[in-house]
């Protein structure tokens, strides 16, 4: 009967003490949220943008201003053709981070899609300051230069295959080589002779 007595008194006192949770290490929360950018990533890069996402908005529940996250979802929403939305979240990546090249490249390719082509060149020009031997801004930059040269050469009257070509070609030309300023014809032979 005492040692009822005793625990009801001290069931009494203390009526919370059980339900406590242990607090959390600091250096386990940040593996923890590693891990799931890391995995979020692997969900984009896979084509699972509903996985990735669902993990994003997780880690964004306990870390609403966390820059990778606010990144990662800014893509998925550009690949979603969500630009405005991206926008906003990428611009909130970059107050966070700051000077990180992949997200002003980010910012870029957003801007790009939406059409503000002065803006996306300072945001690819940010990026590449930043860093250009990590910057996306190269490969961007080479496939703009060979556009260029492709339109110039189409406008000149030749062909990117074979750049001083004057052959005939015969009915069954390659649509590519007709559209790039080969001339046709259907009784010349294909080959010179």
């Amino acid at each position: 009967m005492r040692a009822t007595m005793l625990a009801l008194v001290m069931a009494s006192m203390f009526p919370f003490g059980c339900d406590r949770t242990p607090k959390e290490d600091p250096a386990d929360a940040q593996a923890k949220l590693q891990s799931d950018l890391k995995a979020a990533a692997a969900f984009t890069r896979n084509n699972k943008p509903k996985d990735a996402e669902k993990l994003y908005a997780d880690i964004l529940a306990k870390q609403p201003d966390e820059p990778q996250a606010l990144a990662g979802l800014a893509r998925l929403r550009l690949s979603a053709d969500k630009v405005d939305e991206a926008l906003s979240m990428i611009d909130k990546s970059i107050a966070g981070a700051g000077e990180d090249a992949a997200v002003h490249s980010l910012r870029g390719e957003i801007l790009a899609k939406k059409g503000d082509h002065a803006e996306a060149a300072a945001a690819f020009g940010k990026a590449f300051t930043l860093a250009p031997e990590k910057s996306r801004v190269r490969p961007a930059l080479r496939c703009a230069a060979q556009a260029r040269q492709e339109v110039r050469r189409r406008r000149e009257g030749s062909c990117a295959r074979w750049p001083n070509s004057t052959r005939w070609r015969s009915s069954s030309t390659p649509s590519w080589a007709t559209s790039c300023g080969h001339r046709t014809a259907s009784t010349t032979p294909s080959r010179r002779t």
